[in-house]
């Protein structure tokens, strides 16, 4: 397992090697605004498969998928005038949607507000694959030598970005009816939610 440790002036390189490995199907533990995730590029079956092996996850659980903006969310799903309006208010930002598609596939989207991540989705140029790095379970990550050593089998490489600030993000489901459904409460409060969305 390879290490890169995120200093001054180093970020734009790890980014295009992290964007090269995830490419390649690698999975790995990444930085982000909330909690250290683990990571793999959308479409990576292989990966996805690899990162509930590492969780101890329920294969029915949804994963979550980081997105460079707003414009991506064409690419899995058509917006809804409530989904614009929210990512419009929290985007980026610690707030996860949960969405279907037009076959009935639910998608939790988020646009995260880290300058690494969005780096790398920027080089990458498609979405990634991503849940919390730890244990199904357990408290989410907030160093990154934790993050490593608390999941069941080793990732390809980690990012070392020192700490997280250690609260998940809000996930609010938007049903077809209009409704919204907090499925896990973060900084992000209801009253907000229901304000943005109208």
């Amino acid at each position: 397992m390879e290490t890169y440790t995120l200093a001054s002036g180093n970020a734009t390189m790890i980014a295009v090697a992290v964007a090269e490995r995830l490419a390649r199907g690698e999975v790995g533990i990444v930085p982000t605004e909330t909690v250290y995730g683990i990571a793999c590029q959308q479409g990576n079956d292989s990966g996805v498969e690899r990162i509930f092996r590492m969780k101890v996850r329920d294969p029915q659980r949804k994963l979550q998928i980081l997105i460079a903006d707003q414009a991506a969310v064409t690419a899995v799903v058509t917006p809804t005038t409530v989904l614009t309006a929210l990512a419009a208010a929290f985007w980026p930002g610690p707030l996860t949607i949960v969405v279907e598609d037009r076959h009935g596939m639910t998608h939790g989207l988020r646009q995260p507000d880290h300058a690494f991540v969005a780096a790398v989705l920027r080089e990458l140029g498609t979405p990634i694959v991503t849940t919390s790095a730890n244990i199904s379970g357990a408290p989410p990550a907030t160093e990154a030598a934790t993050a490593a050593s608390d999941l069941a089998a080793a990732p390809d490489f980690i990012v070392d970005g020192g700490p997280c600030h250690g609260r998940a993000s809000t996930v609010v489901r938007l049903h077809g009816d209009g409704r919204l459904e907090v499925v896990r409460d973060g900084d992000i409060s209801v009253e907000q939610l229901k304000a943005a969305a109208g």
